[in-house]
């Protein structure tokens, strides 16, 4: 049986997200969570990924974790390389 999923809207992502980030203790940019969604085209691993990525490299010390523009455009591994569907 073949499952088609589509991938959320980018508003409810991006509330999703700054919920997330609320939840596990990081401080967010909205703006840089926008950024998230455009680069993943709505992809929730890939986001998911990222900021736990984004959460572990740039603590220091005991310091609040914060997920700001640059580090998520700098973060490549969050982009897609293309949108591939099993039934093409």
């Amino acid at each position: 049986k073949v499952f088609r999923l589509q991938a959320p809207q980018p508003g409810r992502l991006y509330k999703r997200l700054m919920e997330v980030c609320s939840g596990e203790g990081l401080s967010a940019e909205g703006r840089a969570i926008g950024i998230l969604c455009a680069q993943t085209e709505c992809d929730v691993r890939s986001c998911l990924h990222t900021l736990q990525f984004l959460a572990g490299s740039n603590l220091e010390g005991k310091e609040r974790a914060k997920v700001t523009v640059a580090g998520v455009q700098s973060k490549a591994s969050g982009q897609k390389d293309s949108t591939v569907h099993a039934m093409q």
